[in-house]
């Protein structure tokens, strides 16, 4: 919450506090993505928006999406643009997919969060997360 100077013209301060946190549930995060990202869809459109950049982000959590009934992880979800953009991120900055990974690692966690991620998806993804360990060297 910002801290409004009396000063007319004056900067607003913010500050944030990091304080620790004790007796949590296990996998938390996990959970809060599975609410967030409720289907293989909203989960293709959000990793769609991680890559592609801040044009992205505001498309991602459009409700406008069908069944998941029958889903294929690239039939008109751009799934080809996924995997372009999985492609040229790892070959440009492949730092950048860290986040990918632990979106993944986070949601495959639970039972339900594997449940968002779809097989092809997670197979291609596989491949692309083997490749840029092996060039990091681990």
């Amino acid at each position: 919450m910002p801290i409004v100077c009396p000063r007319h013209g004056a900067d607003d301060v913010r500050l944030v506090l990091k304080l620790p946190a004790e007796g949590l549930p296990e996998g938390r995060v996990a959970r809060i993505l599975r609410l967030l990202i409720g289907s293989p869809e909203r989960l293709l459109r959000f990793l769609r928006a991680l890559l592609g950049g801040l044009e992205g982000l505001m498309d991602w959590s459009s409700e406008d999406y069908g069944s998941t009934e029958g889903f294929q992880w690239v039939s008109g979800l751009g799934g080809e643009t996924l995997l372009e953009d999985l492609a040229r991120t790892a070959s440009r900055d492949p730092a950048r997919l860290e986040t990918v990974r632990k979106l993944v690692d986070d949601l495959r966690a639970i039972e339900d969060g594997r449940k968002v991620i779809p097989e092809g998806l997670y197979e291609v993804w596989s491949v692309v997360d083997e490749v840029i360990r092996a060039r990091a060297g681990g």
